[in-house]
């Protein structure tokens, strides 16, 4: 017996596939051999621990209810590529195993432990679920192209034709011979297609088959004009083996150039008639050109003074807001100022006012300067300019109890005063239009790719505050706009305005998305480089 103990334990340890025995049913591990201690993860000594305080990560699984049945139940439980999330080494790992949970009887046909042999497939799973993906990626490409697939048996003379080819050719079996095949076309392509592809199946060719030729639909005697082209394999020895091709429908491509061509002739003699009316038209352009220029230039000289007006007013402006501010405050502070309840409730939304009126003047200053002044750029570090956003509003963060996420942000070319000024717009409105009651949470998140052959980053502002309508997501970026009201939400209406002008400055775009009640979504595209110093 002893002899028969030690030559299992030897075979069990021996054993290229995991393998432990649980005794009773608390699941106490013991001779687990090393794959299974390598599949656990939490080092050599687990034997004579319970398998839940060993591995605690399989309460949320259902391995430990499955096996606590194979002891109860005395059934044996057998499962292929089961997901397992395991704790190894201090890592959550998802891997895939063969498992098989055997109950080993006592002299009395009792369970008394269970025999666990877990093989690792992890690796043959992901090929198997990458192989599927490919193949469904292939069969979504080949619908969205309305292409059909054909393939040629060498050895069998048999064609094999898709869904989609068949109803091209109007029959119902989806192999034949390849002499029907070529049967199907018109008379005359049949010794044309028949000779390139005898070609294509020669060992001394490329291989290669590309042929535009017409079809005969068997039902509704329609002409099909298609485009095929094929690959022919060969063995080791240069015989054939199968010849696999797609095809695609190009009746109408055809049709319409054969139309271009008849109308080719007919429009060239028009054109010789349209050259000398075109000769006359140019000059005609270059007169409305000279004055669209003129034109131009007096709009580029309005729209400066348009700028400069607005930020000549509103600076002007200033001045006497901040003395109405300045005497109400000697109102409200002198001794002798003796006013009823009301008439303080009256003075203090003057304040409120005051200040809302001040706050508007700044904002039309600031976005009267974005286009007014030029702006130096330089290598910016956007983690760095959050970092010192996130300082600049630490009160105003801290007040809300807000979360803000925000990891490896990529360095930008760009006017680094103005990405301050953007992102902390950006910032502010995710805070002020946060829900009563629930801390605000806002996530950046940045990816650099290419568009229209140019370097961009791409990064986006998400919160779970108030959010808006769909149908809002443009007009939130007019100035003065306010979607919520302004005695519960302070605020100029400006903000997001100065975000889109910041950001068409450096050549960008930004966009936002919302769900009522759920969030708003922010996404900004900048360039990684700008191709002047100043902008």
């Amino acid at each position: 017996l002893q002899q028969s103990e030690a030559k299992f334990r030897t075979v069990i340890s021996s054993a290229p596939v995991g393998i432990g025995v649980f005794l009773g049913r608390d699941l106490i591990i013991d001779m687990p051999n090393q794959v299974f201690i390598d599949i656990v993860g939490k080092g050599p000594d687990i034997t004579g621990k319970r398998l839940r305080e060993v591995m605690p990560e399989l309460d949320s699984q259902p391995f430990l209810k499955i096996l606590d049945e194979v002891y109860t139940t005395g059934k044996v439980f057998q499962s292929s590529g089961s997901p397992v999330n395991i704790v190894q080494n201090g890592v959550m790992t998802l891997s895939y195993y063969n498992i098989t949970f055997t109950p080993l009887l006592d002299n009395n046909g009792n369970v008394y432990a269970i025999l666990d042999i877990s093989i690792d497939v992890t690796q043959e799973t992901k090929t198997r679920q990458h192989l599927e993906e490919a193949q469904k990626i292939l069969e979504d490409a080949l619908e969205l192209a309305n292409l059909a697939t054909w393939s040629i048996d060498a050895g069998s003379g048999q064609i094999q034709y898709s869904d989609r080819l068949q109803s091209w050719l109007g029959i119902s079996k989806s192999e034949r011979p390849v002499k029907e095949g070529i049967a199907a076309m018109t008379d005359s392509e049949r010794e044309r297609v028949k000779a390139a592809l005898e070609w294509a199946m020669n060992p001394e060719s490329s291989g290669l088959f590309d042929m535009e030729y017409a079809i005969v639909n068997q039902l509704t005697d329609r002409e099909v004009v298609i485009h095929s082209q094929a690959r022919t394999f060969f063995d080791a020895e240069g015989k054939p083996i199968k010849v696999v091709g797609t095809a695609q429908d190009v009746t109408s491509q055809r049709n319409a150039r054969l139309l271009l061509e008849n109308e080719v002739q007919q429009r060239t003699e028009e054109l010789d008639t349209a050259v000398e009316e075109l000769r006359a038209t140019n000059e005609e352009l270059q007169t409305i050109n000279d004055e669209l220029a003129n034109l131009n230039e007096k709009l580029g000289q309005s729209n400066e003074n348009l700028q400069q007006f607005a930020h000549v007013a509103s600076h002007d402006l200033k001045e006497p807001v901040r003395k109405i501010q300045t005497f109400l405050s000697i109102i409200e502070s002198d001794p002798e100022t003796v006013l009823s309840s009301k008439s303080r409730s009256l003075l203090k939304r003057v304040f409120v006012a005051a200040d809302r009126m001040f706050s508007m003047i700044n904002g039309v200053l600031n976005y009267s300067t974005i286009n007014a002044t030029g702006h130096p750029t330089g290598n910016v570090n956007l983690q760095q300019t959050m970092d010192q956003i996130v300082q600049d509003l630490e009160l105003l963060i801290e007040q809300k109890k807000a979360i803000i996420k925000y990891k490896d942000l990529p360095e930008i070319n760009s006017a680094g005063i103005l990405m301050h000024q953007l992102f902390l717009n950006l910032i502010i409105n995710s805070l002020k239009f946060s829900k009563a009651e629930v801390p605000p949470v806002i996530i950046l998140t940045a990816s650099v790719g290419n568009q229209k052959d140019k370097r961009v980053v791409r990064i986006t502002v998400a919160d779970n505050g108030l959010g808006f309508r769909s149908n809002q997501s443009e007009e939130i970026f007019n100035m003065f706009t306010r979607l919520h009201s302004k005695d519960k939400y302070e605020g100029t209406g400006l903000g997001l305005s100065l975000c889109r002008k910041i950001v068409q400055r450096h050549g960008g775009t930004i966009e936002a998305s919302g769900v009522p009640g759920e969030g708003a979504v922010f996404t900004v595209m900048l360039p990684l480089l700008q191709p002047q110093n100043v902008i």
